[in-house]
């Protein structure tokens, strides 16, 4: 196969153009604007496969993370302005993924240095600043028939909750490359809310769409066998939740956020849909304490 032929108009000459950028893989070339757009072109065949507008003022600076995500410096507003800020996006869809505050607003230009797989990114500001851009590789992918994915979370080294038709169900990513292995009694029934603490090994699980009765797991072995520790009713569903450091001894600020205490070392954060009042239904002799606020 022979090269392709972008346009020399495109990008030589072009007052338009600001920046440009080689995807990793080498399949595409990002193209800025001063118009605020990005261009996805095809690297073979010069065509163009997306356009977006994807800042209000112009793009200043592009350039692709290890994982294949696209990184722009870019101006909101008036072009004289110069409003800026970095965001990440998607190129299959050109959707964004997060948006970053905190550059010096007003300068002309901020020219910035990103090492593509660790995702520090230099910006030349005075003082010069570090930045830290979430990077990953997509080691599995989960599928199933819902448009939702719900909350999930890893509960060990190599143990991930996520979902399966609607409940959450463990899954070992550290038996086969590429591969998720479900594990043997990994259903976690009427759970669609996880929250972990790995110093731990305690998870729990709560659920936000099925109906009563509402509860509250406290769990323990994640990555072997299951053993509930604690059980609460609740009065409604689940909006979130959260395991949060244990707190010291001492007057607590009223909250509509209501602790558990997990015998000294963590503490679920739960906020409920509706206001609760909760009530232990069951627990084992050495499960941790509760205390209600």
């Amino acid at each position: 196969g022979g090269s392709a032929v972008i346009p020399r108009a495109l990008l030589f000459g072009n007052p338009s153009i600001g920046s440009t950028s080689i995807s990793p893989d080498g399949r595409w070339l990002a193209v800025g604007t001063h118009q605020g757009e990005v261009l996805l072109l095809h690297a073979g065949t010069g065509t163009v496969a997306r356009q977006a507008k994807l800042h209000t003022g112009s793009v200043l600076n592009l350039a692709w993370t290890g994982d294949g995500h696209l990184l722009t410096m870019g101006s909101e507003g008036k072009f004289g302005d110069r409003r800026w800020l970095l965001r990440l996006w998607e190129p299959e869809f050109l959707s964004a993924r997060a948006t970053f505050f905190g550059l010096k607003q007003g300068q002309y230009q901020i020219p910035w240095a990103l090492h593509p797989e660790s995702g520090d990114l230099l910006t030349l500001e005075t003082p010069p600043r570090r930045w830290s851009i979430p990077v990953g590789r997509e080691l599995v992918k989960f599928s199933h028939p819902s448009e939702q994915a719900w909350g999930g979370a890893f509960v060990g080294e190599h143990v991930i909750v996520a979902r399966k038709n609607f409940e959450l169900t463990r899954y070992d990513l550290g038996q086969a490359r590429g591969r998720a292995i479900e594990l043997p009694g990994g259903s976690l029934a009427n759970a669609t809310l996880i929250a972990t603490h790995l110093a731990s090994g305690q998870f729990a699980v709560a659920s936000k769409i099925h109906g009563p009765p509402y509860e509250l797991r406290l769990a323990v072995g994640a990555e072997t066998a299951v053993t509930e520790k604690l059980r609460l009713r609740l009065a409604s569903q689940v909006s979130d939740m959260a395991m949060l450091p244990a707190r010291r001894p001492g007057p607590r600020p009223s909250s509509p956020v209501t602790d558990v205490d997990t015998a000294g070392r963590s503490n679920v954060a739960v906020a409920p849909i509706r206001t609760w009042c909760e009530e232990p239904v069951s627990r084992s002799p050495d499960s941790a304490s509760v205390s209600m606020r």
